[in-house]
């Protein structure tokens, strides 16, 4: 039972590829410094809040990365067909 248990392991593409022996170890890479605004941004959802008068309960975040300057535009979770 042992020769069949080690054989399936080896066999299989998740067992092997998430060994701690098969992974790639190494420092990160830092990601590269913008040198202007709005070169680089990066985008989020903010949900589950309570609604407003206008029926908005989900931010969308915009973020420059060189500024720090942040966007939040108002909008609904919505459906096709609602």
């Amino acid at each position: 039972m042992h020769l069949n248990v080690s054989r399936y392991i080896q066999g299989c593409v998740l067992c092997n590829t998430s060994k701690p022996s098969n992974r790639k170890l190494g420092l990160y890479l830092p990601l590269p410094v913008p040198s202007r605004t709005w070169e680089s941004i990066s985008i989020d959802f903010l949900g589950g809040l309570p609604k407003t008068k206008s029926r908005n309960d989900y931010l969308f975040v915009v973020v420059d990365c060189f500024s720090k300057i942040v966007i939040l535009i108002p909008c609904k979770k919505t459906t096709i067909g609602e």
